[in-house]
């Protein structure tokens, strides 16, 4: 089917467009170390495009954000991935929390 084709290019040209943007060390540093840690590790974890895996990255992105509010990266990120996730699940709920 075309259109099964389509959308697995269309997965595939994402995903390595988010290697190339997401495998950057962050300038900014968070005030804790654990939550940057968990930064690191949400990078990770969201680089399959998945929705498992862009719901993993967004669980450790709210876990640091829970212990540094301030840390804007982590706030970013944690849209970018709603955003991704609200795509590909087309939820409403996602684009609520990702604004």
């Amino acid at each position: 089917d075309v259109f099964v084709v389509q959308d697995e290019i269309a997965a595939a040209v994402a995903w390595a467009f988010t290697i190339s943007w997401r495998v950057d060390v962050p300038q900014e540093r968070p005030a804790s170390a654990e939550a940057f840690d968990l930064f690191l590790r949400a990078q990770t974890a969201g680089l399959p495009y998945t929705p498992e895996a862009k719901r993993a990255a967004a669980e450790l992105l709210r876990q640091a954000i829970a212990l540094d509010p301030n840390y804007s990266r982590a706030w970013t990120d944690l849209a970018g991935e709603l955003s991704t996730l609200a795509d590909m699940t087309k939820r409403e709920d996602y684009v609520r929390e990702a604004q």
